[in-house]
């Protein structure tokens, strides 16, 4: 579906003359649609159809808190596409995220247990609901700070959904699995597009949207698997957190506003020093591979083949990058 709505949301994009057009802090040289979210959008709600028809069991024992996060989704990919066409400010952009949180809070859904390193579980009792309201927040940012290159967060949100999707059969736990297999495909189908140079980009709406499922998926675990609950999202969520960690702490120490865009990004860096844009994107890729591999070493018991793959991706990532360096003048 996103392969067949991708290019029907390029047609409209330009028709309505909504592009993202070059200079300033931008790389790309010609205009390029950028509400490709919309795409990727109806087609999740089409995949969540499909999926939710199969598994119709938890269409019972979710239902309000399906309402809720379709709610809530349907609100933040409504403030993401304005702010794609408009530019809000960052009260606005910010007003929409707690909005979604808010809902998705208020329909049941939320944080009930946190494990705490060398501490054990913990139940949270009314703290659940602001820790979800931050967690839920802090990952729609942390995506949203990540889209700042062609096929960055798509790319890094195929791997980020293939890990919850793995962790969910290896726990045989039906719901992340259908949201994780259906952010598998419009992210796949969307990187056709937004590989670089990109054709369409998914502006806020789309990243957004990833940053907010990431966040429903990596809350509703059960209760059995209570010691591994947020280990496992932290880690295979590494890429996008140590990015927005990274980029909020730099912007407080310069008394910026933490929405305030910049071209200090890693990848901003990192293209600074010579590197090119496919080798800092395979980079990403590649890390971000790595901590998928640390997820699926926690749950297996076997950790053999993951270290020897794991070690094996290290090197891929020398070799990158001593072929695709270049020299500076």
């Amino acid at each position: 579906m996103t392969i067949i709505l991708t290019p029907i949301t390029i047609r409209f994009c330009i028709k309505r003359d909504i592009l993202d057009y070059p200079g300033g802090r931008k790389v790309h040289k010609k205009a390029v649609p950028r509400i490709g979210g919309l795409a990727m959008y109806v087609s999740f709600l089409i995949a969540e159809i499909v999926g939710f028809s199969i598994y119709h069991n938890l269409l019972s024992e979710l239902a309000t808190e399906l309402i809720g996060i379709n709610l809530s989704l349907a609100v933040l990919v409504a403030g993401g596409i304005i702010d794609d066409i408009k530019q809000l400010k960052p009260g606005q952009k910010l007003f929409f995220q707690l909005a979604a949180a808010a809902i998705t809070v208020a329909f049941g859904y939320q944080v009930r247990l946190l494990t705490i390193p060398f501490w054990g579980t913990v139940g949270l009792g009314s703290w659940g609901i602001p820790i979800t309201m931050i967690w839920i927040v802090g990952l729609i940012n942390a995506m949203n700070f990540l889209d700042g290159m062609d096929g960055l967060a798509a790319g890094v949100g195929f791997i980020i959904s293939a890990t919850f999707f793995a962790s969910g059969l290896i726990f045989e736990t039906e719901f992340p699995v259908i949201v994780a297999c259906g952010l598998m495909g419009i992210t796949a189908g969307f990187l056709k597009f937004n590989y670089p140079p990109a054709s369409i980009f998914m502006g806020d709406s789309g990243s957004m949207m990833l940053g907010y499922l990431f966040a429903v998926i990596s809350v509703i675990w059960p209760k059995s698997i209570a010691t591994i609950t947020m280990i496992v999202p932290i880690a295979a969520l590494g890429v996008p957190l140590i990015e927005s960690s990274i980029t909020i702490i730099r912007r407080i120490f310069m008394r910026q506003s933490i929405y305030k865009a910049d071209s200090l990004h890693i990848f901003h860096i990192l293209r600074f020093l010579g590197l090119s844009e496919t080798a800092i994107l395979w980079l990403f890729y590649l890390i971000s591979m790595l901590f998928s591999f640390v997820v699926i070493a926690i749950l297996m018991p076997d950790r053999g083949l993951i270290t020897a793959l794991a070690a094996i991706f290290i090197l891929i990532v020398f070799i990158l990058l001593l072929k695709s360096s270049r020299k500076l003048y």
